[in-house]
């Protein structure tokens, strides 16, 4: 007895096969993720970069509010080398406060304040951040824990930003797996891979300035 979807010579009509087209993307070592922005600031500084409910940061607004948490991460000692956890809201504050790490020639460490406390501070102790850059209403969550603590909301422009180029082989990011079969353990991503994931999904799937991507995924 024959299926009544699928002929001799394969899937039928109803079903057709998938289509699956190999792109090969050559990686390349420059620019990174803060030349590529420090250049669309440049190039377009009235654009809106971030839009977060009712507030839009154009993309000189970002550079400006970036440039104030460089200047008050470098004045605390972080710089090249150094990591920064990150808890801030997922709003208009959080686009300045990562750019802002890597504007210091720092990497970021994301983490949810919703995490259970242990994990939160398993986190804290083996990477032991420089400081923990947070949204003020979740400072109580991180009372306690050994880590010097910076609400985003009360970072000053007093200090100015510090003049650093990221290379491809600098630490961008730090993610930890969900520790579902041990201990949660540290992953480390550099600015060349960083770079070189945007350069594909934009070849990859045409991206002009005009697309919208939808973010699934929490920034933790």
């Amino acid at each position: 007895m024959s299926h009544p979807f699928i002929d001799a010579t394969g899937l039928s009509g109803r079903f057709a096969p998938p289509v699956f087209t190999r792109v090969l993307i050559t990686p390349q070592a420059n620019p990174c993720l803060p030349d590529l922005f420090e250049a669309r600031a440049v190039d377009a500084p009235h654009r809106p970069a971030v839009v977060a409910g009712n507030r839009t940061l154009s993309y000189g607004e970002l550079r400006a509010q970036a440039a104030r948490v460089a200047g008050a991460l470098a004045a605390h000692g972080i710089g090249p080398g150094s990591i920064v956890a990150v808890s801030v809201d997922r709003n208009a504050d959080l686009i300045p406060a990562l750019l802002g790490v890597h504007l210091a020639g720092a990497a970021y460490l994301p983490i949810d304040p919703s995490y259970p406390r242990e994990r939160i501070r398993l986190m804290l102790e083996s990477a032991a951040p420089g400081v923990l850059l947070h949204s003020e209403r979740h400072a109580e969550v991180f009372r306690g824990m050994n880590t010097d603590l910076m609400a985003v909301e009360g970072v000053s422009d007093r200090f100015p930003p510090p003049t650093l180029a990221a290379r491809p082989e600098d630490l961008a990011y730090v993610i930890f797996t969900s520790g579902s079969t041990g201990i949660p353990k540290g992953v480390m991503l550099e600015h060349g891979g960083m770079s070189n994931l945007m350069r594909a999904t934009i070849g990859l799937f045409e991206a002009v300035p005009s697309d919208r991507l939808l973010a699934v995924s929490t920034v933790s």
